[in-house]
């Protein structure tokens, strides 16, 4: 009973994401929005952060390819008004021009 309480509270607290989003010219786009506005004071624009970089470090992984940051947005969530996110810019480049 307890891992399930324990499973479920994780899954309150993450967040939900749009996938990657091909944008143009080889650049693609990935956002990240907390699951529950009301409950704010756990996620912040950071936690968000980590969640759109581990999936476009997986799509990038997947094509043995790294991320190359071309912009991302951070906004803090307001309690009971509006969830925290993150939105990311990026493209995939050579593991060798990463360096």
């Amino acid at each position: 009973m307890k891992k399930l309480l324990l499973i479920i509270s994780i899954g309150l607290l993450s967040g939900c994401s749009t996938g990657i989003v091909s944008m143009d010219k080889g650049t693609y786009m990935v956002a990240s929005v907390s699951n529950w506005p009301h409950l704010t004071i756990f996620r912040t624009g950071s936690g968000q952060k980590a969640e759109v970089y581990e999936d476009a470090n997986r799509f990038c992984n997947s094509a043995n390819r790294d991320v190359e940051t071309l912009d991302i947005k951070l906004r803090d969530g307001i309690t009971f008004i509006k969830p925290a996110s993150a939105e990311l810019d990026f493209r995939c480049v050579d593991r060798s021009a990463a360096k």
